[in-house]
């Protein structure tokens, strides 16, 4: 029996300590058709992905605690085989270089944004990760 989970809208979780940020990008998100949340701080972030399962995760690589390359690790042993988008205010070869980190650890990214984000290229990048998740399901 398909877990409720499965069903119906793609989810898609904004890792991002800035709650304007998160918000924003969870906004976006609602308006190209996913249930979104915002995710303030990694604190009980495999609790959450458990729980949830989302099928996108945009994710900022500067966060208190632990880093984006953190995250990522802790993505790759869960098994997430969702898509990610990395957004982040650091230089684009360090947004790059965690591309490659996690490609090679076998994780989907679906591209990496600078901050500040230009929101109709966010929104259009959400669609095309909708439409996919949904005919991957």
């Amino acid at each position: 029996m398909p877990d409720a989970n499965d069903l119906g809208q793609k989810r898609l979780l904004a890792i991002d300590d800035d709650p304007h940020m998160a918000e924003m990008i969870a906004r976006v998100a609602r308006k190209s058709g996913f249930d979104a949340r915002p995710l303030l701080q990694t604190l009980g972030l495999a609790q959450t992905m458990l729980a949830w399962r989302p099928h996108v995760i945009t994710l900022d690589l500067k966060m208190p605690r632990a880093s984006g390359n953190d995250v990522l690790s802790l993505l790759k042993v869960m098994g997430f085989d969702g898509q990610i988008l990395i957004i982040s205010g650091l230089h684009s070869t360090q947004l790059h270089a965690a591309r490659k980190q996690a490609e090679a650890g076998g994780l989907k990214v679906a591209g990496e944004m600078l901050k500040p984000v230009d929101l109709k290229t966010l929104g259009a990048l959400l669609q095309e990760l909708r439409t996919a998740t949904s005919r991957a399901a």
